[in-house]
């Protein structure tokens, strides 16, 4: 056993059954109260074998510190524990499989993560970061949506790859919705419908809300950077119009201009790139794909959704909006689209506060952000919170 930072790690080895099961319950709570643990780790790493008496002794144990968490169990191991259910009481982590991608070939790459083809069936992605709590959320939220009837790569093992972990996906050979669009022309159309159907679909989708970040906190928190560039009055009106956006419990992708994150197997779209997700209204995502429709292409580079020249991005989201805002009169249609590109310059000036892969200092990016805020979008709040009164479809 060991004890350190109020958190006391206690190994086991070998068997735990009816012959020492309740000497090695004993064990471990009177170490609890000797140390006053805050928190108690369990390291299954060398634990061959577990009987129902030692699972027994260890509910004891999460009776008396319900944060109880077992890790590094084999899969042996962690398939006992999750016959008799104790994988749904207690927070169970199996041993990360070692994993090389040295021969894989790459689908995408960023400064987070990268993406390897393992197989036919799988693909892996070896995020940058080494947090792993960041990780097994968004893997938690990938299955979730795909419970909640969300179209999503089912997501099954976290890996470890050198020093980096990452999550495998089951994913046949697909085509990303950019290839088909470029490959399969004469169904232009036909993908962009799906694709805002897919849209509207996880739009009124709720999920664990209570374990989303709010889309209004993380672009105030964000925007907050602009104090000292913005005048205290823009400030306020920059904060008035975050403070309009409805309040929203349905889900929202937050990554959607990334050509990678929409996917096609067998004519159906996949959402993949869940680690963004979060609640709130949907103008949040929608404003996403006027930004990858226009913003990419001013900047002199293919659009990210469309992989096209000027014409075509247009084409596609003059449909997609089309098909969102189905069933609204043209009036209501048009003021909600006004309202989309608005939010898109506010996307944009988001754009410049959070990525730190270009040439431009940080207080370059700063200045380009409040320009945007001070000449495309304070002068249009009005437009944008006039469209959140509109009364239709899922708005």
């Amino acid at each position: 056993m060991n004890f350190n930072n109020d958190t006391l790690t206690v190994r086991l080895t070998g068997r735990v059954d009816s012959a020492n099961a309740v000497s090695v319950g004993k064990k471990i709570l009177r170490a609890i109260d000797e140390h006053n643990a805050e928190k108690v780790i369990i390291d299954a790493e060398e634990l061959k074998y577990i009987s129902s008496a030692g699972m027994k002794a260890i509910l004891k144990v999460k009776k008396a510190k319900p944060d109880l968490q077992i890790v590094n169990a084999s899969c042996d191991v962690y398939e006992l524990l999750d016959m008799e259910g104790i994988t749904d009481i207690i927070d169970t982590r199996k041993i990360l499989r070692e994993i090389s991608v040295e021969d894989c070939k790459v689908i995408e790459e960023c400064e987070i993560y990268t993406v390897y083809r393992l197989d036919r069936d799988t693909i892996v992605k070896i995020y940058n970061r080494s947090d792993l709590e960041d990780i097994r959320r968004e893997m938690n939220f990938a299955k979730q949506a795909f419970i909640n009837g969300i179209p999503t790569a089912i997501s099954f093992d976290i890996v470890k790859c050198g020093e980096r972990y990452g999550v495998i996906f089951e994913i046949v050979q697909s085509d990303t919705l950019v290839d088909r669009l470029k490959n399969d022309p004469e169904h232009f159309d036909e993908y962009v419908e799906k694709f805002a159907a897919l849209t509207k679909k996880l739009h009124s989708t709720e999920l664990g809300c209570g374990e989303l970040v709010s889309a209004n906190d993380v672009y105030r928190q964000r925007f907050a950077e602009l104090e000292g560039v913005l005048t205290d009055d823009e400030m306020s009106e920059l904060n008035r119009l975050i403070d309009s956006v409805p309040e929203r419990n349905t889900m929202i992708h937050g990554d959607l201009y990334n050509k990678n994150n929409i996917m096609i197997r067998d004519d159906e779209l996949l959402m993949i790139g869940t680690g963004e997700l979060m609640r709130g209204h949907p103008i949040y995502d929608i404003c996403e794909v006027y930004f990858a429709c226009t913003y990419f292409l001013e900047s002199g580079k293919d659009g990210e959704l469309t992989g096209s020249e000027n014409d075509i991005s247009m084409h596609f989201l003059d449909k997609f909006t089309a098909v969102y805002f189905t069933g609204s009169i043209q009036e209501d249609r048009e003021k909600a689209v006004n309202a989309v590109k608005i939010f898109g310059e506010y996307r944009k000036a988001y754009v410049y506060l959070s990525a730190d892969d270009t040439d431009l200092t940080y207080e370059e990016r700063v200045k380009n952000a409040a320009d945007i805020i001070k000449e495309r979008v304070l002068p249009n709040i009005d437009t944008i919170m006039d469209a959140f009164t509109l009364d239709f479809i899922e708005w």
